[in-house]
This record gives C-alpha cells, structure tokens and sequence, in this order.
C-alpha cells in the first residue's frame, strides 16, 4: 500500500490545516525521533523564515499520547502516518478527522507490504499472491474493511518506496 503523512484534527478542522503551508503557528503533536518530527521542525523553521508564526512541535512517545493532545486540546493536530490515524479517527466516535490526505507532506513516495532478503525468490511470489487478491476483490475488500482506500496502489511491485526526508 502507499503511505502518506496526514493531519488529525478535532472533526471540524477549526485551526484550518490541511498541509505543511497551514501548519505554521499551530500546535502539532508528532511521535518522538520520527520523521514526521523532523519534517515538522523544519517546516516550523521554514515558517520562521518567511516571517510567520513557527510551528509549535509537541514530541511524544506514543501515538495514543499525541492524539490525546488533539482530543484534549493541548494541540491542534498530530501528524503522523495515514494508515495508523485512519484507525485512531474511526475509535474517536466522531471527534476527530483526517486533513491532508493523499498529500506527501514533505516526503516523497512511501509504501508499506513485505521485506524479504534482497534477491530472493519470495519476491516475485508476493507480487503474484497480489495480484490475485487483486484481480478477484480480497484485496480492494481488505482495504476497505480498514478503511484505507486512499492508500490502495494499482499494481504490485518490488522496491517501489521512495526516500525518506534528510
């Protein structure tokens, strides 16, 4: 599947951020020495130095704790991946929301599936067992179940993730 890294806001969006450009002067709760945490320091940076507010970059351990700062109003969103926020979204009872879906947010392409050993024979037999989960629905049907038709790919492949922000 393909990844993205989204914003989850109180269901409303009521500071308005949608993207990287809208974060400026917003709270936002990341997970600690993740990517998402440099991205969005050097975005507050970069809001600096277009002579807008910075970013206030809220680190924390765990997921639960940074969407616990949105729903009690210690921050305005947490960015994070979209997959895992899809899932906190549905168990917030309709207190929550995904903004910025399907944007890269400051990362190239990024995709999630099996790692196996560089030349290994197993590859190309993933690639088939997918291709058969998608040509006959299991696949689409799993996605959906979870919620994560944004991050559905046409077509298998191997190697297909791009490179993470330096």
């Amino acid at each position: 599947m393909q990844e993205f890294v989204v914003f989850a806001t109180l269901k409303g969006n009521p500071k308005g951020i949608t993207s990287l450009d809208t974060s400026c002067g917003q709270r936002i709760s990341v997970m600690a020495g993740g990517s998402a945490e440099r991205v969005i320091k050097a975005q507050s940076d970069k809001c600096a130095a277009d002579g807008k507010e910075p970013v206030e970059v809220q680190s924390y351990t765990d997921q639960p704790a940074s969407i616990l700062a949105v729903r009690s109003k210690r921050a305005d969103a947490f960015f994070s991946s979209q997959a895992p926020l899809t899932y906190f979204v549905t168990q917030a009872n309709g207190q929550l929301e995904l903004n910025g879906v399907g944007q890269k947010n400051g990362f190239g392409d990024i995709f999630q599936g099996a790692v196996v050993p560089k030349g290994s024979p197993l590859g190309p037999l993933f690639i088939d067992a997918i291709k058969v989960l998608m040509d006959n629905g299991t696949y689409a049907a799993i996605m959906q179940k979870w919620g994560l038709e944004n991050n559905m790919i046409k077509q298998p492949g191997l190697n297909l993730g791009g490179q993470l922000p330096k």
